[in-house]
């Protein structure tokens, strides 16, 4: 595996000395994923945060943080479908969730222009928390 490792980094050094423009694509891919990243973590928060009534947001804080914690689990759960099926069934699988994002994300509605805001009832939460 080092031997892996220490190749790959010989051939971007080698690709970079050759072809020189092309470090600069990698650092400019790099520098948009993290503004990506980063600039999608604050809206996904301020929109839940608008979204949510005041007297529940650690409710829904902590609900979208533990999903987003379970989520993570995705990389385990990718390398094993790939083992199983390959990495067609994985890309297949991948625009396919891609694509129902993009759609629910279409739908999401503007809170500042919802008249009130949709609640959890008590009864929701009981019963959320009495499955445990």
């Amino acid at each position: 595996m080092p031997l892996i490792v220490l190749g790959i980094g010989l051939l971007g050094h080698l690709t970079a000395t050759t072809i020189p423009w092309l470090s600069w694509v990698y650092v400019l891919v790099f520098v948009v994923s993290g503004t990506s990243i980063a600039a999608a973590n604050i809206a996904r928060n301020g929109y839940l945060l608008d979204l949510a009534p005041a007297a529940q947001r650690p409710l829904y804080m902590g609900f979208t943080n533990t999903l987003r914690g379970i989520t993570q689990f995705a990389a385990l759960a990718s390398g094993l479908l790939v083992d199983w099926a390959g990495f067609s069934v994985l890309m297949m699988l991948s625009a396919g969730f891609y694509g129902l994002a993009l759609v629910l994300a279409l739908t999401m509605p503007e809170p500042r222009m919802l008249k009130s805001p949709p609640t959890l009832t008590r009864k929701a939460v009981v019963s959320c928390s009495s499955q445990q």
